[in-house]
């Protein structure tokens, strides 16, 4: 049984022979492009049925066609991606990274983008941030466009910043009703809460 698409790999050999489309990561610094090295996996997805050969070939065998079985490209690509980010309501700000994706010049008459398919893999909840949603779509004809909404994590924020503020603030505006005779013990304590 060769449905897995792990079992149904394609030789080095193989892949040279294949017809590659070639896309660039418009919003990097490198404007890194699609590659097929050692880190990419190409296997056929078996979809169609497949044929039994003709009376020519000595070996009893099903062949299967190429348009009903497409192959399965896949690489893992870490790359830096250029994002604006607009801090107006830092930190109750909701920001909007996106990857850009556009085919080389040669290849964007032949090239159709599907879009419906996408899928987010990974975690939702980040260090810093928590990914409220991820869309992919046809920006214009020649570019795709992956939008991540990301919103900061409160919680922490508040934790390591609001509430020792707030602490520090009474702490030193308390010492303000201190006797006169603390003047040294309010000077020195005021001077610690300001730094």
């Amino acid at each position: 049984n060769r449905d897995h698409p792990d079992i149904n790999g394609l030789q080095p050999t193989e892949i040279q022979t294949i017809w590659f489309p070639n896309f660039i990561f418009v919003n990097t610094k490198q404007k890194l492009s699609s590659l097929i090295d050692d880190k990419a996996s190409l296997s056929v997805l078996k979809v169609g049925g497949g044929e039994l050969n003709g009376r020519q070939d000595t070996e009893n065998k099903l062949i299967f066609k190429g348009k009903e079985n497409p192959i399965h490209y896949e690489r893992f690509y870490s790359q830096v991606f250029e994002c604006e980010f607009a801090l107006q309501w830092y930190p109750f700000d909701t920001q909007n990274c996106h990857l850009d994706i556009v085919p080389s010049t040669d290849m964007q008459d032949v090239i159709k983008f599907v879009t419906d398919k996408f899928t987010y893999k990974g975690p939702l909840d980040l260090t810093e941030y928590t990914v409220k949603k991820i869309e992919m779509k046809v920006d214009n004809p020649t570019k795709l466009r992956v939008n991540i909404f990301i919103q900061r994590r409160l919680l922490s924020l508040v934790l390591t910043a609001f509430i020792p503020t707030i602490i520090l603030n009474v702490m030193g505006h308390m010492s303000n009703y201190f006797k006169e005779f603390f003047f040294e013990a309010i000077i020195s304590l005021n001077i610690t809460v300001m730094l």
